[in-house]
């Protein structure tokens, strides 16, 4: 039986023969692949400690509300006795927006249409750039967030704040947490561990 040929795909998906290549390259190619491995399973570590030290602190959580009758929400920060270490928990919920958003807009276009003029030219500046696409053909959720902070007596602005208040879809729920250490100058140093991009 012969033994089979030891090939490298390349970039186009043509598997070239390694005996072609410069021993350098098959030499980077295996430091590559085997570190990306490595880092790969360190990844999946991270991620795996992380939802059980997230899990944990909102257990934790989650009974000194019970205790007092109550439920959990929110965000929290927990010292240590000495006040050496911090520990920070935020929970944000991920949304979009659903096509009630849409019928939104046509209401803003009204109140728009009636007050351009005067006093409120600015508010309507600001909800048209509120709905204007980002580079990545989205609307930005900050923006349209931004307008329930504003109240008007009038039909149309009140219809599209209900309508945007029914577009709000929660997709998701993240956790971030991080921890800190005082240093002897008394700040707080971050213990890096980039939780929040797992």
């Amino acid at each position: 039986m012969s033994k089979r040929t030891k090939t490298l795909m390349d970039a186009e998906g043509r598997e070239i023969p390694e005996k072609l290549l410069r021993p350098d390259v098959v030499q980077r190619d295996r430091v590559v692949r085997k570190l990306s491995k490595r880092a790969a399973r360190l990844n999946a570590m991270i991620a795996k400690e992380k939802a059980k030290i997230c899990e944990e602190l909102a257990d934790y959580l989650a009974d000194m509300a019970a205790e007092v009758g109550e439920t959990w929400k929110g965000n929290a920060t927990l010292q240590s006795f000495d006040a050496r270490l911090k520990v920070e928990f935020r929970r944000r919920d991920q949304i979009a927006f659903g096509p009630e958003l849409q019928l939104a807009e046509q209401k803003f276009n009204a109140f728009i249409e009636r007050r351009a003029e005067g006093s409120d030219e600015a508010i309507c500046v600001l909800v048209k750039d509120s709905f204007n696409a980002n580079n990545k053909g989205a609307i930005p959720i900050g923006r349209i967030m931004r307008l329930r902070k504003f109240k008007f007596d009038d039909p149309d602005w009140e219809a599209a704040m209900a309508l945007i208040d029914k577009a709000i879809d929660v997709v998701s729920t993240k956790d971030y947490i991080s921890f800190y250490e005082k240093a002897d100058d008394g700040k707080y140093v971050q213990t890096v561990l980039n939780f929040s991009a797992i």
